[in-house]
């Protein structure tokens, strides 16, 4: 009976304005077999350089292949000078090559990397079904991987709609929707996806300052997990508006004067 280490996994990815921002969940399944046998924490998103970041969703024993790839094509040369397409053809290739080598099942492996490239910021999903690249545009600049897809989408599509419907967001605003999409996720699937939420962003602080790759400890995640909250009240009340009781009641009239 194989045994080994699955994610059953939430990622999130947002490309903002001024950099990019990747999130997941803190759970994997130990398993025998088919039979599940615990679930521990483990860190699915990773910074390779200061400006490379990328969080994965699938078999353990894979994962650590896939860094191994990544880690050596961030080291070449001239990495942050050639073409983002042919970056992402390469990781592709050379995984699928990788995994072909000990015959590795197909669609139990998803990514999502963030690099800079010619000084603009990348943010490029690998699908677990066939690990194509497709990169994140000013279109559809959100994206999430991963057995908790199904409740992530259509969150990150509402929020989308009701708070960035013209324009990208910035990197705060990334860290909300994403850290909220989280949340929700872990909130409310049926299990295996748990937090706490892990998030790291790839930024530039000024045009003259190098990128960089920073991965959030709990309490720096704690100022935007009090933005989450806040948000969540201010929905909650708007009950009260539906049912008459946030307006309101204009005073009476004032008494003509006595004559």
């Amino acid at each position: 009976m194989s045994s080994g280490i699955n994610t059953v996994t939430i990622l999130v990815g947002v490309l903002c304005d001024d950099g990019v921002v990747i999130g997941a969940d803190s759970s994997a399944t130990f398993s025998a077999g088919s039979v599940k046998t615990i679930e521990h924490p483990v860190t699915k998103v990773h910074v390779v350089s200061n400006d490379f970041i990328f969080a994965f969703s699938g078999s353990g024993g894979l994962s650590q292949r896939f860094t191994s790839i990544v880690q050596k094509i961030r080291a070449e040369p001239n990495f942050s000078i050639g073409d983002h397409l042919a970056i992402a053809k390469i990781i592709s290739r050379l995984t699928i090559e990788d995994f072909s080598f000990t015959n590795a099942p197909k669609g139990e492996f998803g990514a999502i990397v963030a690099f800079t490239c010619k000084n603009q910021f990348y943010l490029c999903e690998f699908d677990t079904v066939d690990l194509q690249p497709e990169f994140k545009m000013d279109d559809i600049w959100f994206v999430s991987v991963g057995s908790g897809q199904p409740i992530a989408d259509p969150f990150l599509g509402l929020l989308s709609r009701v708070f960035f419907e013209h324009s990208r967001p910035k990197l705060s605003e990334g860290i909300f929707i994403t850290l909220w999409t989280l949340l929700h996720a872990i909130e409310v699937n049926l299990g295996g996806i748990k937090g706490p939420p892990t998030i790291a962003v790839l930024t530039q602080k000024t045009s003259a300052h190098p990128f960089t790759a920073h991965l959030y400890s709990e309490d720096e995640l704690e100022e935007h997990r009090n933005n989450v909250k806040d948000a969540e009240q201010h929905l909650a009340a708007y009950r009260s508006i539906l049912a008459g009781r946030g307006q309101t009641t204009p005073p009476p009239p004032t008494p003509p004067p006595a004559v």
